[in-house]
Parts: structure tokens; C-alpha cells; sequence
């Protein structure tokens, strides 16, 4: 199985302006058939997608970013499953941008936690199992494709001169045997996008620990970790923390990663930094500090190269990742609802669910995460991303291979294929 993890992925300003003249797979580049190939791909989603709202004027703001609903196309051509929305800039342009943005997402099937229409549905984490790769059909004669065609289930057909192509829109074909991944967003950006019991928002969480309110926090934060393991094998958490243009990530969010793999999460995703910080293996987990930009139209400096990143490919063996439960799915929403009569800011666990999380946790055997982790490295150029070629991609490998050293995690670089390869069977 593998499960792709991208930085910060953003769709507005003149990218936006980009896509109202050129096709949908441009700012994809060259990278479009590895997302499309992919088992799960995973980007955070650094705008609205509406026409609707305005710019946020409550606070300061320098920066709004929203696209266009055609963007949701973008996403669509790329076969992206799921989007992270707890970040900075998705209530860019207020809460009917917001909302919009959840219901283009759901209409058009894409899985996204991280932001919602309150507390509840921001903290609940998503839920997916891989897909299934598109199936080519080579007829034999013209009634064969007639034939063929007609058998693909209701879905809409994309025909290819080799044959027919399943379309993968048609939204995840059930594998109840499959794995299931279940992601929960945070952020500690944006405190006043909160969301509460009645009001839109964020899944805002500060890893500050001198926080007055870091028990609240950190202890919804276990729930929602607990819940998505109650219903999923694998859990990752995709946290869009820190401030930018850090090399290493301080002791401060190291700590705050290490806290939420102890909590029961597999795999830490972290972007916000707007340049990727080294890989770490944790107690056999995974920590992606930060994978950095993908798509956008920032500057670019020249010391940070904020235009270099990499794809970040998770190459798991399934049979190892398969967990095992007491605990149903019947467990999951608890805790938010012995919480639904009161504003959830300031509120703390009750003592009936810390033991609901506490057995959650005894019960669940852990999951093996053995394969690899293929980095390849990408570049950023005219508002699209293509692999980094030659000089530029020794540069993005080089200081990759220095930030996962200071992590303590050693690399294999494939010198010829211009990629980094970390085994986790080794770990």
C-alpha cells in the first residue's frame, strides 16, 4: 500500500488566476501520474475553494488565499482523497467561504477533518480505505467495449484509445477488507478560528506548554486520537504547526510530535514551515516534521529554497499494518457528546471518558509499520510542480539527508534515481 503525503498545497491568488486559463492537470506538472498512483494521496489545502465570502477583517490578516470552485476540478484530475483543512488561510474569506468549501469537498467526495460547522465535526477525524487502481479494458472488438462499457457500475467512463478507463471518481469501491486510515487535522494557527458547540471553525490546538489551557486541548487531542484508533488500523495526525522557515524542528513541537505518537497515533504529518524538516523514527513510528510547499506562488528565497520539497511516499506492507480491537465504532463521538450541552472552550474530559479512553488504549493492539519511505524530490516554477532534476535535486536531497541525521535517522540515497529511501524494517 502506499499513501502519499504532500505539503502545503495552495490554490489562490495568481495560481488561481493561473487556472482560469489553463487545463486542470497544469499545476500538477509532472508529478500527476505518482499522485494519481497512489493508494491514498494526501494534501493539506492551503485556501477556500468558493466564489463566496469576504476577506477576514476581524484580526490582522496580510495574506487571503481562496480559489475559485472550479479548483475543486484540480483536485478531482489528481485523484486526491482526502484534504487537511486545519491550517491558516481555509477562513481566509470568513465562515460562507468556509462552508462552501465543505460542501463542494463532500459533494464531490473527497475526505478532509481539520475544520467544520462546529466543534464536533472539526476534532472528528477522517476515515478512508485505499482505492482500487482503475481498471483499463482492452475490448477485442467493438461490441466487447459496448459490453464493457456497460458493466462499469454506473460510473462515468473515460474512453482511451487503448481501451476503457474505470473512472476513480466514482468514489472508493468498498474493500471491507481492507486497511482504514483515519486522519485527524490540527493547528495552532488562527486561536479566533476556533470552532465551539454552535460556530464554525478550526480544530485550533496550541502546543505552547506553558498554556493555561494545554489540559483541555491535549486531552480532546487524546480523544480524537483515541476515537480514530477505535475505528481505523493506521492513524495519522496532519499538524499545521510552527512558525517558518525552520531547519530543525525546536524541542518544543519535537516534544509536542513525541506526545501524540505516545497518544496513539502511527504517523505525525506536519507542514506549516514552508521549507520539509527532517523524517524521524519514534518508538517505530513515523514523524514527517514538516513536508514543507508543494503548489503555490510564494518567492522563493535563495537560501531556504522554499521552492524545493519532495513527494513523501509511505510504501507499507499491508499484512503488518492490519490491527485488531476490542473496542467498536460505537466508541467513536463519546466524548463530543457528553460535551454537546456546553461550549467546548475551557471544558475538560469527564471522568467516565477518560476511562473510555484509557480502555480504548489497552485494548488496541498496535499496528507494524514495516516497508519504506521513497522521498522524491520536486521543485516549484512557474506555479506548477515537477520533479527536481540534476543539481537542484542533489540540493534538496543533500539537506534532507542532513536534517534526518540530526534526527537520527539514517538515509539511502538512490544516487541515480535522484531519490532517498529510509527502510523502516530496520527501525
Amino acid at each position: 500500500m502506499k499513501i502519499l503525503f504532500t505539503g502545503d498545497v495552495m490554490l489562490g491568488r495568481l495560481v488561481n488566476d493561473l487556472l482560469n486559463r489553463e487545463n486542470c492537470t497544469y499545476v500538477w506538472g509532472d508529478t500527476l501520474d505518482i499522485v494519481r498512483s497512489a493508494d491514498l494521496s494526501l494534501i493539506n489545502l492551503e485556501c477556500a475553494i468558493s466564489s463566496k465570502g469576504k476577506k477576514w477583517d476581524k484580526t490582522f490578516k496580510m495574506f487571503h488565499f481562496r480559489a475559485n470552485p472550479k479548483a475543486i476540478q484540480v483536485l478531482r484530475t489528481a485523484h486526491i482523497d482526502y484534504v487537511s483543512l486545519a491550517n491558516n488561510h481555509v477562513l481566509d474569506y470568513g465562515i460562507e467561504a468556509l462552508i462552501d468549501t465543505l460542501d463542494l469537498l463532500d459533494k464531490n467526495k473527497i475526505a478532509h477533518s481539520g475544520a467544520g460547522r462546529n466543534i464536533m465535526e472539526a476534532i472528528k477525524p477522517a476515515v478512508l480505505r485505499p482505492k482500487y487502481k482503475p481498471t483499463i479494458y482492452k475490448p477485442k472488438s467493438n461490441q466487447d467495449a459496448f459490453r464493457n462499457a456497460c458493466n462499469v457500475n454506473n460510473t462515468s467512463d473515460t474512453v482511451h484509445s487503448k481501451g476503457f478507463l474505470k473512472n476513480r471518481f466514482n468514489h472508493r469501491y468498498p474493500n471491507d477488507n481492507g486497511i482504514r486510515v483515519g486522519i485527524v487535522s490540527l493547528t495552532d494557527n488562527q486561536r479566533e478560528w476556533e470552532a465551539c458547540e454552535k460556530y464554525p471553525g478550526i480544530n485550533y490546538v496550541p502546543i505552547n506548554l506553558s498554556s493555561s489551557n494545554k489540559t483541555h486541548y491535549h486531552d480532546r487531542l487524546k480523544s480524537c486520537i483515541a476515537n480514530a484508533r477505535s475505528v481505523s488500523d493506521i492513524v495519522i495526525v496532519a499538524s499545521h504547526v510552527g512558525p517558518h522557515f525552520r531547519e530543525f524542528p525546536s524541542r518544543e513541537y519535537s516534544d509536542f510530535a513525541h506526545s501524540i505518537l505516545d497518544w496513539g497515533a502511527d504517523i505525525y504529518w506536519g507542514h506549516s514551515n514552508h521549507m520539509p524538516q527532517g523524517i524521524e523514527i519514534y518508538r517505530k513510528k513515523i514523524i514527517m516534521y514538516d513536508c514543507g510547499d508543494f503548489i503555490d506562488d510564494y518567492a522563493v528565497n535563495p537560501d531556504y529554497r522554499n521552492d524545493l520539497s519532495f513527494i513523501f511516499l509511505l510504501c507499507l506492507k499491508e499484512d503488518y499494518c492490519i490491527t485488531h480491537s476490542n473496542c467498536s465504532a460505537s466508541n467513536y463521538g463519546e466524548y463530543v457528546n457528553s460535551n454537546s450541552s456546553e461550549d467546548m472552550r475551557g471544558t475538560s474530559l469527564s471522568n467516565h471518558h477518560r476511562n473510555n479512553v484509557s480502555d480504548i488504549e489497552a485494548n488496541r493492539e498496535r499496528p507494524l509499520l514495516m516497508g519504506s519511505i521513497e522521498l522524491i524530490p520536486t521543485k516549484i516554477s512557474e506555479f506548477r510542480v515537477n520533479m527536481a532534476y540534476l543539481e537542484e535535486a542533489d540540493v534538496a536531497i543533500n539537506r534532507m539527508v542532513d536534517r534526518c541525521d540530526h534526527l537520527g535517522t539514517k538515509c539511502n540515497v538512490d544516487t541515480l534515481r535522484k531519490r532517498i529511501v529510509i527502510p523502516l524494517s530496520s527501525w
